[in-house]
């Protein structure tokens, strides 16, 4: 589940060559003010049962034990390669269509690897409120982006290291639980 990003349709009437030269009759009209999303209350109650989801989800993430034990400060490392990679999607034009892919799965690859549950899921939180601070998105999606981000790492956890079980980093079942890991976090969006 990529993060919401609260992209609205363009209001207004059509243009001649959206209307295949025609002259445009009609307009589309703005949606009634009980409609939008920050004052609707029901997208409060998804964004509420999505940090249930995610409170839970880390709780059982937590409760593992990391293939590694970390050193102290490396999940501050971790979380500036989360911040810094997610500034930068990368783009691809092919004709008329734009598709962007983005890396934030990376660290958060090798954050699972190194770093212990807590400090991945410690990682996870810095990195997504300092993108809320440089992006500073509505209140809603911030709380949902970071619910969401929190969710992808504690799933990630909970895949590799039930895959990975004790056996060591560089055995054939570990580097086929970090595939699987890898599949999960392919394009994740950024906020």
């Amino acid at each position: 589940m990529g993060p919401w990003n609260g992209a609205k349709r363009p209001m207004g009437p059509k243009s001649d060559s959206q209307n295949n030269g025609r002259r445009a009759t009609s307009t589309v009209k703005a949606r009634p003010e009980s409609a939008h999303p920050a004052r609707d209350p029901y997208v409060w109650i998804v964004v509420l049962g999505l940090w249930i989801t995610a409170g839970a989800a880390c709780f059982a993430a937590e409760r593992l034990h990391g293939l590694h034990h970390d050193q102290p400060l490396a999940w501050l490392a971790v979380a500036a390669a989360m911040v810094g990679i997610g500034q930068l999607p990368i783009k691809f034009h092919f004709g008329r269509q734009s598709h962007s892919v983005n890396l934030d799965g990376a660290p958060l690859l090798v954050g699972a690897i190194l770093l212990s549950p807590e400090h991945l899921l410690l990682a996870t939180a810095v990195a997504r409120v300092c993108s809320i601070a440089i992006w500073r998105p509505p209140l809603q999606r911030a709380a949902f982006n970071l619910a969401n981000a929190l969710i992808g790492s504690a799933v990630t956890l909970l895949v590799l290291l039930n895959f990975a079980g004790s056996s060591s980093i560089v055995s054939l079942r570990a580097w086929g639980a970090i595939g699987l890991a890898a599949v999960i976090n392919i394009n994740k969006d950024s906020p």
